[in-house]
């Protein structure tokens, strides 16, 4: 398993062990999808101790091009909870 499916595994982990609604946890676990994925096709694979603010920065420009203000909210709440 690669270091960054372990930090969205605990992660998820995590938020069951606080008792979050079932939708809440689909969302958070589809968020850590995107965000691992995301992190996955960059060349070369940053380890989590290299993800900076700029690498954050740029996601979160690229996932929520176009979107609402509540999904830019969103992405960055989850992020920030995971400890990004």
């Amino acid at each position: 398993m690669s270091e960054w499916a372990e930090v969205g595994d605990r992660y998820v982990e995590e938020c069951r062990g606080r008792g979050l609604a079932p939708k809440t946890l689909e969302r958070v676990q589809s968020e850590v999808d995107r965000w691992t994925g995301w992190l996955r096709r960059r060349r070369p694979l940053p380890s989590p101790a290299e993800v900076d603010a700029d690498v954050v920065v740029r996601y979160v420009r690229e996932r929520t091009m176009f979107r609402s203000k509540a999904t830019v909210s969103s992405v960055v709440s989850t992020l920030r909870n995971e400890g990004i």
